[in-house]
């Protein structure tokens, strides 16, 4: 019995040091769920985004989308997104509106059209929060790690309408430059909030980097808003329409 007593300390000693050795140091990407999960994540991630169309007043054609995400982890496998992100869409299809100059106007006759060659294009910020799966005692997930997230996407959205040749007299004076010459096209700048929704997998590669692979869906309603650069008394305008974008893509991201 002696003999045991004295060996207890020695066998909760070897048991800690076990314990120790299996857990995950504090810069292995799964940590143990009930430890602090605190660090920052910087990122770089390029998207190939494509519009759905659903039925509404237009249809973004393919884009492409750069985004410089941070992350903050909290603890549990929740964390916090801020991200940066721009995009650019060629080809976009939007309805443009414009009215007759008339003396009357009464007899002013509203057209509309939707322009060849529009384009669309973002500035802005996505502001979420997100949950990774984080199980330690389980070796695939210290490498693979799904991911989901939800957020508000902030954005400066700049929508340029190519207008025709036979329209050119919806283009100011000042900025139209012949039909042999590319136009300063006019535009229009609206500040716009919309839905962001995002999820996919980490591969943890080391304790430094991993490599994020995401699928994303934002959208965002457009209203209608009068062109800048436009001939004045036309009420030169694009008419409402709606980013509505299934995005994939993928980066990397640096643990600091």
């Amino acid at each position: 019995m002696r003999t045991l007593l004295l060996a207890l300390p020695l066998l909760a000693a070897a048991a800690g040091d076990a314990r120790a050795a299996d857990a995950p140091s504090g810069g292995e990407t799964a940590t143990v769920a009930t430890a602090p999960h605190r660090y920052f994540r910087l990122g770089l991630r390029a998207y190939a985004t494509i519009d759905h169309d659903g039925g509404d007043a237009a249809t973004l054609k393919p884009g492409v989308i750069a985004t410089i995400p941070l992350t903050l982890d909290f603890k549990y496998g929740l964390g916090m997104r801020i991200a940066f992100t721009a995009a650019h869409f060629q080809n976009s299809v939007f309805d443009v509106a414009w009215n007759e100059v008339a003396e009357d106007p009464a007899t002013s006759k509203e057209h509309t059209y939707t322009g060849a060659d529009n384009r669309s294009i973002y500035y802005g910020a996505t502001v979420g929060f997100n949950y990774e799966v984080t199980v330690p005692e389980e070796p695939f997930f210290k490498v693979f790690q799904p991911f989901v997230g939800v957020g508000v996407a902030i954005l400066w959205v700049r929508t340029h309408p190519d207008v025709p040749a036979q329209d050119s007299v919806l283009i100011s004076n000042d900025f139209y430059r012949g039909p042999d010459q590319k136009d300063y096209d006019p535009w229009s700048l609206q500040v716009r909030a919309g839905l962001d929704l995002y999820g996919g997998f980490h591969l943890n590669a080391s304790r430094t980097f991993r490599f994020p692979i995401e699928f994303g869906y934002r959208m965002v309603p457009v209203p209608e808003h009068d062109l800048m650069w436009g001939t004045e008394g036309y009420d030169y305008r694009h008419l409402e329409y709606l980013i509505n974008t299934f995005n994939i893509g993928g980066g990397l991201e640096w643990l600091f």
